[in-house]
């Protein structure tokens, strides 16, 4: 190996060394839970305040922590526990609008999304696109704003890290009656 193969794998592995430690000094300073639900409650205010000034609305949350804006109404009934629904979605992060998740990349629809909605805590889908979606109707669109505490929580989920405020826009593409026996 030469002196100018040596100098740039000493330069790589000193950029190595040099990101580790930051990731680690990051990690150890974002353990704490109070802080990181600090930082997502400021986020989260800041976020709802540039909103409220740009689309000139006062946002206000539900009991959970909800915000829940009705882009189109839908037709029908208005979704109720127990119906099955299929829904098109994009969730993205609060804190930098990051898209992890959706059912439509690039706009195309796959397969959507089905869950039968439930009541508080027994969602198999997190509890603020369950509780959203008894505001809605079919064909009816929505954007969320989701709070951790009725996202993924303090332990976060696969792409979604803990204490992260979601971002999602819904759309019931199909609604299938408990009362009708499905």
């Amino acid at each position: 190996m030469n002196n100018e193969e040596k100098m740039k794998q000493s330069l790589i592995i000193s950029i190595i060394v040099l990101l580790s430690a930051g990731f680690y000094l990051q990690s150890c300073h974002n353990n704490d839970p109070a802080k990181q639900r600090q930082k997502e409650l400021a986020l989260l205010n800041d976020y709802i305040a540039r909103y409220d000034k740009v689309h000139g609305v006062n946002l206000q949350p539900s009991l959970s922590g909800l915000y829940y804006v009705e882009e189109k109404e839908g037709y029908g009934d208005t979704i109720a526990v127990g119906d099955r629904v299929q829904v098109w979605y994009n969730t993205y992060l609060l804190s930098d609008t990051l898209l992890v998740d959706t059912n439509m990349p690039d706009g195309h629809k796959y397969e959507p999304l089905e869950f039968v909605v439930a009541p508080p805590g027994t969602s198999s889908v997190v509890e603020g696109l369950n509780e959203a979606v008894k505001n809605m109707k079919a064909g009816g669109k929505a954007f969320l704003i989701i709070p951790s505490q009725i996202g993924y929580g303090q332990n976060g989920t696969y792409g979604v890290p803990a204490f992260s405020t979601l971002l999602m826009d819904v759309e019931i593409y199909k609604v299938f009656r408990a009362s009708e026996g499905y």
